[in-house]
């Protein structure tokens, strides 16, 4: 082929830098016009365009990756990192924010077409907004680096390579509810979410992910389960630098309004004086009876701030430990026996508990923040609660670590109702110690 016609054919590609300032441009356009339309109620600020390129741009980015390279074999799918990498250098935000304002521009007039000019007035926020992207440049580089990699190393690879991924099961993939997750789990950084509000949604969202990854796995071959999988838990990564937050200033807020755990909150009633934590948590932050108002509290926004991400942390833990144990289920960790009989050694513990009781009790302590056990996986806590415990009903074999695997998904109500009354019980015996 020609010389001229391949460089023909490189430069009508698009790569990823190109497609990142698309969405930038796309998403910033969509942002600033809400304000301007919506300006007695939207607060403009100027945070929000580190938030959309932090949150929902990097994860549909973080997704655009997968589709472009879905189609492609080994060797084009490298040709087209290797590119994409290069971009990394040749369209730097050094150089490019006069090709950005022209994006920007055309996003702008859509669908009209109006000549670009350098002087137009829309495009003095383009110099502002540039600095949020020179600052989250590296992440993107970063992503697509950790997906370049994943691929060489088959997380990807296997799945688009692997001859053994049939026609049926390929269209049977689905990621909805796993991406409605994400998509929620950013919420919160771009959208007028309350907590609460923000908490409800992440719950409805992990319980529609982890139904769908279950009826995935079922349908799925077995040589195209761990794949499939990677693949979930590579889109997580771009969200992992949020989760490392300590939440112990939640146990403060909630002693300062004589709240015993975090789960009360919504079920305070009107006359109790607690309840002013609901109303700060049900309300939309830079928002007091849906106007805008200038002297928000500050105090209340960052208590609201606290419980975002205390609600984003557990939320974004529970669905990577749930991905993690199903991974760890495809190939689970031998156990070596001792020389020693260590049944003899160590017997089980016995107890009045019956098996769901026993597994919401490990669930709730493991689900606690700060972590008090050091386990990785909750895999690793199924294995250790049926090599160390025995119910009320438990068989010569023991407890099923299938059977705690699934009430740790879905708790049984009884044992939640049995574990409520209990807990305010020890919450009163704990109060004569103070």
């Amino acid at each position: 082929m020609d010389d001229k016609l391949i460089n023909l054919k490189v430069e009508e590609e698009i790569f990823l830098v190109e497609e990142l300032e698309n969405f930038f441009a796309n998403e910033s356009v969509i942002y600033y016009k809400k304000v301007c339309d919506e300006w007695e109620t939207q607060k403009f600020d100027p945070m929000d365009y580190d938030r959309l390129l932090s949150g929902k741009i990097l994860w549909e980015f973080n997704q655009l990756i997968y589709n472009k390279i879905n189609n492609l074999n080994n060797q084009e799918a490298t040709r087209f990192f290797a590119l994409s990498l290069t971009q990394f250098i040749t369209h730097s935000p050094a150089n490019r924010i006069e090709a950005f304002a022209k994006k920007y521009h055309k996003a702008y007039w859509a669908p009209e077409i109006v000549e670009f000019q350098s002087n137009a007035s829309e495009l003095n926020n383009v110099k502002y907004i540039w600095s949020s992207y020179k600052r989250a440049f590296p992440y993107y580089k970063e992503a697509t680096e950790k997906a370049f990699e994943d691929y060489k190393s088959t997380v990807l690879g296997l799945q688009i390579q692997n001859p053994k991924i049939n026609d049926i099961n390929t269209k049977q993939i689905q990621f909805e509810q796993f991406s409605e997750l994400l998509i929620t789990l950013n919420g919160y950084l771009t959208q007028p979410f309350s907590p609460l509000d923000f908490k409800s949604k992440l719950e409805i969202s992990l319980e529609g992910a982890r139904n769908e990854i279950l009826n995935m796995l079922i349908a799925l071959g077995k040589d195209d389960r761990k794949p499939y999988l990677n693949r979930l838990q590579h889109s997580l990564r771009h969200l992992e630098r949020y989760s490392n937050r300590e939440h112990e200033n939640i146990d403060v807020i909630l002693s300062y309004y004589n709240i015993d755990f975090e789960g009360m909150i919504p079920c305070l009633p009107v006359f109790d004086p607690g309840n002013k934590l609901y109303e700060i948590l049900s309300t939309i932050p830079t928002q007091v009876d849906n106007k805008f108002t200038p002297d928000y509290d500050r105090e209340w926004y960052n208590i609201q701030k606290t419980f975002y991400q205390y609600y984003f942390n557990t939320h974004f833990a529970a669905i990577h430990n749930f991905i993690q144990q199903q991974i760890e289920e495809l190939n689970p960790t031998p156990i070596i026996p001792n020389a020693v009989d260590e049944k003899v050694l160590t017997p089980k513990l016995k107890t009045n508990l019956s098996v769901p009781q026993l597994a919401l009790l490990f669930k709730m302590l493991n689900e606690l923040k700060p972590n008090i056990f050091m386990v990785k996986t909750e895999a690793e806590l199924h294995r250790f609660i049926s090599t160390n415990f025995e119910t009320k009903q438990s068989k010569e074999e023991g407890i099923s670590t299938d059977k705690l695997r699934i009430l740790f998904n879905q708790p049984d109500s009884k044992a939640a109702e049995f574990w409520a009354k209990h807990f305010y019980t020890l919450t009163a015996e704990i109060k004569k110690f103070k």
